[in-house]
């Protein structure tokens, strides 16, 4: 097992922020993630006439971004998508606090584990396992971390709802030994750190 998982991060702002934090979350509180990946960006390439569709995450400035599908080179790795698009609420209305904008999105954690590279492990007890750990994390780890997460849905039957909207392999099978994978849908909420007078124009920023 992996005390600590590699979690890349940078320096950031807005919901690129917000999913870092959260990436750092999940990275140092489940024990069996080997790598904790941030937020994927959507690569289109052509191949044999064929769209394919990528998500893939950078792990520095200067490395070639890494395919996030279903794959071998790793043990159990993580990483959050983020639908367009992103919604926002005028200054003192309903959640937002006043003279604040608060942004408001539709994010997805997708989680891929190969069993076989993971110690003392079994399909069905080790997969029950792993979708209670992260939900008590989601739980019990973000209450002092200046993110608000809200988890809505999950998906660990399905590896198409699980990799919604990427080209896929037909030959995955999460549904045997030793692949699992899971997904957990939710909003992220967060105000903005440049207050705005009362026409809604932007004054200055903290």
């Amino acid at each position: 097992m992996v005390k600590c998982a590699r979690t890349p991060t940078f320096t950031l702002t807005g919901i690129e922020e917000k999913i870092q934090i959260l990436q750092t979350v999940i990275g140092n509180n489940l024990s069996w993630l080997e790598h904790s990946f941030g937020k994927c960006e959507r690569h289109e390439t052509e191949e044999a006439g064929e769209t394919i569709v990528k998500p893939v995450v950078f792990v520095d400035n200067t490395s070639d971004p890494q395919d996030m599908r279903p794959n071998d080179n790793y043990r159990a790795y993580a990483f959050w998508d983020v639908i367009d698009p992103g919604r926002t609420e005028a200054p003192g209305e309903e959640r937002s606090v006043r003279k604040y904008i608060m942004w408001e999105y539709d994010v997805a954690l997708i989680i891929w584990a190969n069993l076989k590279r993971i110690e003392d492990s079994s399909y069905i007890e080790t997969k029950a396992q792993f979708r209670e750990d992260v939900l008590n994390v989601f739980e019990t780890k973000l209450i002092a971390q200046n993110v608000d997460f809200m988890p809505t849905e999950n998906f660990d039957r399905d590896i198409n709802q699980i990799f919604l909207g990427y080209t896929l392999d037909k030959s995955w099978n999460i549904n045997k030994w030793p692949y699992i994978a899971f997904r957990f849908n939710g909003t992220v909420r967060f105000n903005r750190k440049c207050p705005v007078d009362n026409t809604y124009s932007r004054t200055t920023c903290k």
